[in-house]
């Protein structure tokens, strides 16, 4: 970073930090001992760092050896900005991507690059380039579609293209933020670009690894010297918490907890579960017309939500006289709750503000069915960062149908129809990955994970071990939606919980010592707890994960000019986000900050960042065109549709 220069994080500013670090030749099975140092300090600094966003969305025909998209927005400050580093981002058919700042007609480059070099933030060579309200910032992409037959639209799989130029700035710290940080506006009317200067891609990177840190700049010994570090790490696995009380069926009963069918944990670390009360889900609970036969019966006369705290005390309890056979839970981004009940094959939300009634409210009360204003037996709902819901549906329909905000239908999936179809046996659980807008649904009865692209509708079998036993009753992504993915079976000879990496592989296996009596229900606490429902015994574990002492390579130490003061921060001409990176040919690393720390009331400074939240709900906007008629397709034949258990 420049002289003075860090990144605001805290409550006022970004809420989250993520660090990625991309592997050249990654492994799928070996633990990750990658290791990074950040530095923090509470001193504010003259200037802070931000990251703005130009993002050109069209498609690409076929056959064209120089097709270039080209986005462009006039910059509303009310700062001015100096632009210090730059990143380009596409997939295989973009050779170059060109981000210009536009002054009274005068166009002055911050950078030109090949998607195709490795990811990073690479510097702005002209370091006297600002840019004021007024101004224009432009970006340009270049594709080469020969060969191809069809035409190419954006999106996040590798079959897609993006346009992504990420301008790194530093400005005034005098509290105004810019006004908009993000530009998607198609500039082929109105901005005339300058011709195109091909540019050298950088040669293979493998060999210039070889040298450790010497390719981000010198900050210590790059020839291995150095004292090895043990550090924790996590592998996947998990161990029941010993002091958790709903997991002892004695002090479980206290509770007088029913069949606890559902579980989410609040963005504060409450623990919410979905129990039935004296209400029990058995073979006489429906017709076979999927009908409720107990209606006479009323609603459930108890609170069904207990808020747990997690120190395990009971902090909330509401939902009495709503429900006769609740199902699912969720909490959404706004700390809205999605309740499914499948006697009354209907989906809720309720406002945190109001408990007492929901304020939206979709499928007909006590009535199957399987057209647009029906449900039969919903089972669960996710909810992704735009406000589009996606519900589970469930036992006898075996769909998901996806709904806009204001619960508008949107289209549905997973009927066993079409030329290859996906045939769904009970859509059980299901949970969304943002950043690569992909929708994940446990298949139950079919022992799958299905993993639905978001924009194409596009479906494939995820993951498919031998080790699920037959059945997936719930998924769930690790703290903040990021892999790994955690897992539960059921109806199994043992019951257990997964651990699974991106790639589909089951890497941990874990759960009570005897195993689970009876699982249904699994969710996530900020800091990776895990907890998991079981509905016969009505208990509630938690698991904490198990860090495991690893051996990594010598640190490159900063050298003597490199260490920060007491009490300041790094913001000299050295990083000040100071990053040893370990691994298998680790290319580069990119750093995207946004929350790693809560804070009070103050504001602290960090070494790099991004408002990562609006970035991913620029790339990824939901494209509603031809979502009722979707692709998808299977990895395998599937047998007939077959009975299932209910519960």
């Amino acid at each position: 970073l420049p002289k003075d220069v860090g990144f605001l994080v805290g409550p006022s500013s970004d809420q989250y930090a993520v660090m990625q670090i991309h592997y050249g030749q990654p492994s799928v099975n070996d633990a990750d001992v990658s290791a990074l140092s950040l530095y923090l300090t509470t001193l504010n600094q003259p200037r802070v760092a931000g990251i703005f966003l130009i993002v050109g969305s069209d498609t690409i025909p076929p056959n064209k050896q120089a097709y270039t998209i080209s986005s462009g927005c006039q910059f509303a400050g009310p700062n001015t900005i100096h632009p210090f580093a730059y990143r380009t981002h596409a997939h295989s058919l973009c050779k170059q991507i060109d981000g210009y700042v536009v002054k009274d007609s005068k166009w002055d480059l911050i950078g030109s690059r090949s998607p195709q070099d490795p990811q990073a933030f690479y510097p702005v060579k002209d370091t006297s380039l600002e840019v004021s309200a007024g101004d224009w910032l432009a970006a340009r992409c270049i594709y080469n579609s020969v060969g191809l037959s069809a035409t190419v639209s954006m999106g996040s799989t590798s079959e897609d293209e993006m346009c992504n130029f990420y301008m790194m700035y530093d400005m005034p710290n005098n509290g105004h933020a810019l006004s908009n940080s993000i530009c998607d506006q198609d500039a082929s009317n109105n901005l005339h670009f300058p011709p195109i200067v091909p540019v050298t891609p950088i040669p293979d990177m493998d060999g210039m690894m070889e040298g450790g840190g010497q390719h981000h700049g010198n900050h210590g010994s790059s020839s291995g010297d150095g004292a090895k570090v043990t550090s924790l790490a996590w592998a996947g696995q998990l161990s029941a918490s010993d002091s958790w009380p709903y997991s002892d069926p004695q002090k479980a009963s206290k509770a007088k907890f029913g069949q606890i069918s559902g579980v989410a944990v609040g963005a504060n670390g409450t623990i919410y579960i979905l129990h039935r009360g004296s209400r029990v889900w058995d073979i006489d609970s429906f017709s076979s017309k999927y009908t409720y036969n107990h209606v006479s019966d009323g609603p459930i006369s108890v609170p069904t939500v207990v808020g747990i705290s997690p120190a395990g005390e009971v902090v909330s309890s509401w939902g009495e006289g709503l429900f006769y056979l609740p199902h699912g839970l969720t909490i959404d981004y706004e700390g809205n709750f999605w309740i499914t009940d499948v006697a009354m094959h209907q989906v809720f939300k309720f406002n945190p503000s109001d408990l007492l009634k929901p304020v939206l409210t979709k499928g007909t009360l006590l009535t199957p069915g399987s057209g647009q204003d029906y449900f039969c037996k919903p089972a669960a709902v996710t909810v992704d960062r735009s406000g589009m819901f996606y519900v589970a549906d469930g036992y006898c329909n075996s769909r998901v149908v996806r709904f806009t905000k204001d619960g508008v239908w949107d289209g549905a999936w997973g009927d066993p129809v079409g030329e290859v179809p996906i045939a769904i046996n009970v859509a059980h659980s299901l949970v969304i990955l943002e950043e690569e807008r992909r929708l994940f649904l446990a298949d139950r009865e079919n022992g799958r994970i299905l993993s639905y692209n978001m924009v194409t509708g596009v479906g494939h079998v995820f993951s498919n071990a031998p080790v699920f036993g037959g059945s997936v009753f719930a998924i769930s992504f690790s703290a903040n939606g990021t892999w790994p993915m955690v897992a539960i079976n059921g109806n199994t000879i043992r019951n257990s919980g997964f651990t699974i990496n991106r790639n589909g592989v089951v890497i941990s296996t874990w759960g009570p010592d005897n195993g689970f009596s009876n699982p249904h229900g699994l969710a996530v606490s900020p800091l990776c707890e895990v907890f998991v429902a079981e509905i016969g015994p009505n208990l509630l574990w938690k698991f904490l994960p198990v860090l495991t002492n690893i051996t990594l390579p010598a640190l490159m130490e900063p050298s003597a000019g490199d260490q920060p003061e007491e009490g300041t921060m790094v913001t000299s001409y050295s990083l000040v986000l100071f990053i040893a990176v370990f691994g298998l040919s680790a290319v580069v690393i990119s750093i995207m900050i946004a929350v790693i720390c809560c804070f009070s009331n103050q504001r602290k400074v960090i070494g790099a960042g991004q408002n990562a939240k609006k970035t991913i709900q620029t790339l990824f906007k939901p494209n509603h065109v031809g979502f009722t008629k979707l692709q998808t397709y299977d990895s395998g034949s599937e047998d007939e549709l077959h009975a299932v258990s209910v519960v």
